[in-house]
């Protein structure tokens, strides 16, 4: 029933451990979709080495599969597969925690970029009453994605905070993944409004400072000169901003 589902689950969230004997594979299943369903927010492994725990696996959000002598169902089925058991400390503690961290930071980070190239079209469209004139020189605005996101990549790839072995030592470092500390609502909301407020000013200033209302509608050299200024602020907010985050990611 609902209600001895419900008991089940907080009894074993009091519980620092529950071992569960000779189940079936959909019991196991069941058993895990029954911590998903009491708790939306939960995040749940599942590991295995048979054929018998390829339902727990499969309804688990992560599933884990041992190679073993039990056939290879488990590892064709899970997300990720270990030879050995004890390999899912370095699992979790060191790839799991470092790619939450690189994953959300990176996908905050393109939502803050392409705000802040955002607003300087929707600054400018204002201006000249959304006619369609272009922001920037042609050709600036196509390049401005490829080479931000190549150098995010690049250095969210090779960031590291910590060794494999102060991971190991460390499990507390793990917790930012299980709270959702880099990728939540909050966070995101973060991300956008910094985006925008680097934006306008990125923009603002050079156009407000060197060009005239004039200038801007007819697009003369000076809006030019100073579309690029603008421009080069942007490139150089954005990738400062890169650094900041792989060294000290929002949260």
């Amino acid at each position: 029933s609902r209600k001895s589902r419900a008991v089940l689950h907080r009894l074993a969230q009091r519980a620092i451990s529950v071992v569960c004997c000779r189940l079936s594979p959909m019991q196991k299943e069941h058993l895990v979709r029954l911590m998903r369903e009491q708790n939306a927010k939960c995040i749940t492994l599942s590991i295995g080495d048979g054929a018998n725990d390829v339902p727990m696996i499969q309804g688990a959000h992560i599933g884990v599969g041992i190679r073993g002598k039990e056939g290879s169902a488990a590892v064709q089925s899970c997300d990720f597969a270990i030879s050995q058991f004890r390999f899912l400390q370095n699992l979790l503690l060191c790839h799991g925690q470092r790619t939450y961290k690189r994953i959300a930071t990176f996908l905050c980070y393109f939502m803050y970029k392409s705000a802040v190239l955002g607003c300087s079209y929707i600054i400018y469209a204002h201006t000249v009453n959304f006619t369609g004139k272009l922001t920037f020189p042609e050709g600036l605005d196509m390049i401005f994605n490829p080479l931000t996101s190549t150098a995010a990549i690049i250095v969210f790839a090779t960031d590291a905070d910590c060794t494999d072995a102060v991971a190991l030592q460390s499990p507390q470092l793990y917790s930012p993944g299980q709270q959702r500390a880099y990728m939540n609502q909050p966070v995101v909301l973060k991300w956008v409004l910094l985006g925008v407020l680097h934006g306008a000013i990125a923009w603002c200033v050079p156009v407000g400072v060197l060009t005239r209302a004039l200038q801007r509608n007819a697009q003369e050299d000076q809006y030019w000169q100073a579309s690029f200024a603008a421009f080069t602020a942007i490139f150089i907010i954005v990738h400062a901003k890169l650094f900041q985050a792989a060294t000290k990611p929002m949260r």
